[in-house]
């Protein structure tokens, strides 16, 4: 999975559960799940630029210390094992998708494009069952 989409469904679980600390360990497990499905990979620094980009915008735009900003960082990390994976020229991976199963490799970014939209809807939409604050 793209490390910006792991950013962005890491921060939509985080939004949801409100505490930063349920929040980081949700966009863990969430990229679990996410590394599970079907997906394309894009270059070392590719992934590390969108890590980076996506990650500093949630937490500019959601705030440092929020539970969305927590949740994208719980959602990368386990990626910082590939970059040091790809610096040192291998190595062993422990993270259990990094290490063992992980999904199947495709060629399209459909999918994750669409994903990635579903989490922006979710965290920038305004829910309009809510009185606005004024």
């Amino acid at each position: 999975m793209i490390c910006g989409v792991h950013a962005l469904l890491g921060a939509a679980v985080g939004k949801a559960l409100k505490r930063k600390e349920q929040a980081f360990l949700a966009g863990l497990f969430s990229h679990l799940l996410a590394d599970l499905l079907p997906h394309r990979d894009l270059s070392p620094a590719a992934e590390t630029l969108f890590a980076i980009t996506v990650t500093a915008a949630l937490g500019a735009s959601q705030g440092w210390n929020s539970p969305a900003f927590w949740g994208a960082v719980g959602g990368v990390l386990p990626d910082v094992e590939n970059v040091v994976f790809y610096l040192r020229g291998g190595g062993k991976h422990f993270f259990p998708t990094h290490s063992g199963r992980h999904g199947a490799a495709v060629d399209e970014l459909l999918s994750q494009a669409g994903l990635a939209l579903l989490c922006l809807a979710f965290l920038f939409g305004q829910d309009k069952s809510l009185p606005d604050k004024k």
